[in-house]
């Protein structure tokens, strides 16, 4: 792709950043600050992250399969492991009037993410 045609352009003259890497990326051209913490990812960030995302499946496709989890589970599953009650702070979902909760009555739970050791569930 030639710069010419390219969405964005550099900044050079972009504010300074407490990270450098995010003044970097941004005077660049790669993202864009959204709010406090929130990054937008702009054309060169998009191609940027998708070639490391080819990279990193076809390494992983030489050891393993990739599968795609759902990100609810039911409210049940986390009943019978005994974990409901051992967080303190997770998105429940269930119908959103009377009428969908007679025909589905049932709860579902948004899992957190975690990625220290002392994660529930989690095993070395």
């Amino acid at each position: 792709m030639k710069y010419s045609q390219i969405f964005t352009k550099t900044d050079k003259n972009a504010k300074q950043y407490d990270s450098a890497n995010a003044t970097l990326l941004i005077k660049a051209g790669f993202i864009d600050q959204t709010m406090a913490g929130v990054y937008t990812y702009l054309p060169l960030g998009t191609r940027v992250l998708h070639k490391i995302e080819k990279i990193v499946r076809e390494e992983m496709d030489k050891i393993g399969v990739e599968i795609i989890m759902p990100g609810l589970s039911p409210k049940e599953a986390w009943v019978n492991t005994g974990r409901l009650e051992e967080v303190d702070n997770l998105f429940k979902v269930s119908g959103a009037n009377e009428l969908s909760k007679k025909v589905n009555s049932v709860e579902y739970i948004l899992p957190y993410t975690r990625r220290d050791s002392n994660a529930i569930g989690y095993e070395v």
